[in-house]
This record gives C-alpha cells, sequence and structure tokens, in this order.
C-alpha cells in the first residue's frame, strides 16, 4: 500500500482523545502501545475505535463521507504543519488514502482479536477478552472483501 511509517499512537480510543473545553486544542494521552507503524493503521485503528470497547458496535464505524472529510482535514492540517497552507488534496489523494486507511483497518482488527487473546491469559482485570476477540475477528471477516475491494484509483 506504500502507506508511510510514521510515528504513531496505536491505541486512538475516544478516551485516549481529550479536546480542551474551547475546542482549540486536541490532546492525547496513554502513549502504551505508542511507536512507530504505518499511517494508515494508525487512522484505520481510530475509526475502529469509533465502535466502543465494552459495548462494541460497528454500526459508529465511520461512513465514506465522515472518514472522507475527516482524511481531507488531517491532510490539511499535515500540510499547515509543515509549512504549506494553501495545500488542499485532491480527490485521488483522498480516494487512496480513504482505501489504505480501510486496509489497514482490517489489520487493527486482527492487531486487536491477537492482543485480546493475550490478554485473556495474563491480564488480571475483569473483561470478557475473548468475547472482545471474536467481536474483531467477525468484523475482520464482516468487512474484509468490502475493504479489500476498494481500488486505489477512483473507478470503484
Amino acid at each position: 500500500l506504500n502507506s508511510p511509517v510514521v510515528f504513531c499512537h496505536n491505541d486512538l480510543l475516544a478516551k485516549n482523545v481529550i479536546i480542551s473545553p474551547n475546542k482549540d486544542r486536541v490532546y492525547m494521552i496513554d502513549f502504551e502501545y505508542a511507536d512507530y507503524n504505518y499511517l494508515a493503521f494508525d487512522i484505520g485503528d481510530h475509526f475502529c475505535e469509533y465502535a466502543g470497547m465494552h459495548t462494541v458496535d460497528y454500526a459508529f464505524y465511520p461512513q465514506r463521507d465522515v472518514q472522507v472529510d475527516w482524511l481531507r482535514n488531517y491532510l490539511k492540517f499535515k500540510a499547515e504543519f509543515q509549512g504549506d497552507s494553501a495545500f488542499e488534496p485532491n480527490d485521488d489523494e483522498l480516494h487512496k488514502l480513504y482505501g489504505d486507511v480501510n486496509k489497514f483497518a482490517l489489520l487493527s482488527h486482527l492487531f486487536w482479536a491477537i492482543w485480546a487473546v493475550l490478554q485473556a491469559v495474563h491480564s488480571k482485570i475483569d473483561f470478557d477478552y475473548l468475547g472482545y476477540c471474536q467481536i474483531r475477528y467477525d468484523e475482520y471477516k464482516r468487512r474484509k472483501n468490502e475493504f479489500l475491494s476498494i481500488s486505489p484509483d477512483k473507478s470503484d
């Protein structure tokens, strides 16, 4: 997919993202899993986290228009941070990133399913890790064909 490797949070669920009261700043906390990873993995994982963890509902996984808007803002902010305040991502860039993010969302499901199996064995926390594993694996299977069929160009 040629997604760039960048420093990622790797656990951007809602409770790890704090928006300031006047909504002019966003803070991320809990860098336990932070490391280098594929950019599209971190974003795809973030979108998967919209479903929640204790009560998981993938109906909250963002639709294409919400994702594209999020990705457009991300790319614009990234360019502005790098000194190009006039940058405007084109449709081809957005579509490719959209496809990459959703393909990496599949990997996120597998990653957290495996994590849950390990937690079921080693964690002392009272949580249904094996049930969570099953939920993530089921969502992987449900979305696999859909997400893998997103072509890198806008023809789909």
